[in-house]
C-alpha cells in the first residue's frame, strides 16, 4: 500500500467517524432532553394530583390530573428514551475512540507506510466495520446534515475527497 492509498482510506474512516461523532451527539441530546422532561412532567404532575386531592371543592380536577399523570408515567416507562439516550451516547464515546485512533495515523505516516502503520490501519478498519453493525437505524435528514458539516469542517478538502454523501 502506498502513501496515497493509505492516506486515502484514513481520511474516509476519519470523516465518517467526525460523521458519525456528530450526528451521535445530537440524537443522545435529543432523546436525554425528552427522557427529562417525561420524567419531570410526571413528577410535577403527581405532586400536583396529590396537592389538589384534599381540596374539597375540586373533586373532578384533581381526577383529571391523576388520569394525566398515570399517562404521562405510562409514557415514560414504555417509550424508552433513556435507553436511546444511552445507545446514543455510547456510540458517541465509540467514534470518538475511533477517530482518535484514526487521527493518530496521519500524524504517525513519514514517507511511505511501515507494515506496522498498515497493520493498524486493518485494525482500526475492522473497529469501525463493528461500530458500524451496531447502528441503529439512522434519520437521513440528519445523516445528511452531519455529512455536510463535516465536509464543512475540513476546509483543506477537494471535491471528491470526501467519501459520498448518504442517501437521503
Amino acid at each position: 500500500m502506498n502513501a496515497d492509498k493509505f492516506l486515502d482510506e484514513q481520511y474516509r474512516i476519519s470523516f465518517t467517524a467526525g460523521m458519525n461523532q456528530r450526528y451521535h451527539q445530537d440524537r443522545a441530546h435529543w432523546f436525554e432532553w425528552w427522557h427529562r422532561g417525561t420524567a419531570i412532567a410526571v413528577g410535577f404532575l403527581a405532586v400536583t394530583g396529590a396537592i389538589l386531592a384534599f381540596v374539597p371543592a375540586w373533586t373532578v380536577v384533581p381526577r383529571i390530573v391523576a388520569c394525566i399523570s398515570a399517562g404521562a408515567a405510562i409514557f415514560l416507562n414504555v417509550i424508552p428514551f433513556g435507553e436511546w439516550a444511552r445507545q446514543h451516547s455510547d456510540l458517541f464515546r465509540r467514534w470518538t475512540d475511533l477517530r482518535e485512533e484514526i487521527d493518530a495515523l496521519y500524524f504517525d505516516l513519514d514517507g511511505e507506510p511501515t507494515p506496522e502503520l498498515i497493520a493498524r490501519l486493518r485494525a482500526i478498519d475492522g473497529k469501525h466495520h463493528r461500530i458500524c453493525s451496531a447502528e441503529p437505524a439512522f434519520n437521513d435528514e440528519r445523516l445528511v446534515k452531519y455529512y455536510q458539516a463535516e465536509k464543512k469542517s475540513r476546509p483543506d478538502d477537494v471535491d471528491g475527497a470526501a467519501p459520498a454523501a448518504p442517501a437521503a
